[in-house]
């Protein structure tokens, strides 16, 4: 069961997954990018069976919050599951909303450094591999990344810069 919420983040009803994503519902989602230490983006390929965005590459995991679910345990979760690392830790960045014709959702983003293996998801990840940061925009140029991915890691990058200005 995932929570639909309204243009205020705030819970306005409860449904299964499938209709969330079969009537394009607002949702919650949770995001990690995670980065080694030398600053390079781990960024991977979703399999041709994910039901939204498959075959595309992505900068980030993670996935929807299950209903009730605080949204830093779906980071946490999410990156346990798809990259087989727990107990990150793990910075919130920002939230944002995002909106396509194919998903409507709160997203929290958050970033990570991590240096140990990463143990991919065969079901939910085909590949994946680090990337120089300076060399992303240029990559998300050449491959088909995943639009909300693609618009919340230039949001973060956007972020990263100001920072370190």
């Amino acid at each position: 069961m995932v929570d639909v919420v309204d243009e205020e983040d705030r819970v306005v009803g409860v449904t299964p997954r499938a209709d969330m994503r079969g009537l394009n519902l607002p949702h919650r989602t949770a995001y990690v990018l995670c980065r080694n230490s030398g600053g390079d983006v781990f960024v991977h390929l979703r399999t041709a069976t994910k039901d939204v965005y498959p075959s595309m590459y992505d900068a980030f995991f993670g996935g929807v919050a299950a209903s009730g679910e605080p949204i830093e345990q779906t980071a946490h979760r999410e990156f346990a599951e798809e990259a087989g690392v727990e107990g990150a830790e793990l910075r919130f960045c920002f939230k944002e909303f995002f909106e396509d014709d194919r998903s409507r959702q709160w997203a929290s983003i958050y970033e990570t450094s991590w240096d140990g293996p990463l143990v991919l998801q065969v079901e939910e990840v085909e590949s994946g591999e680090w990337v120089a940061l300076e060399k992303m925009v240029g990559l998300m140029n050449e491959r088909p990344f995943v639009p909300d991915g693609r618009a919340l890691f230039l949001m973060w990058l956007g972020q990263h810069a100001a920072r370190h200005d």
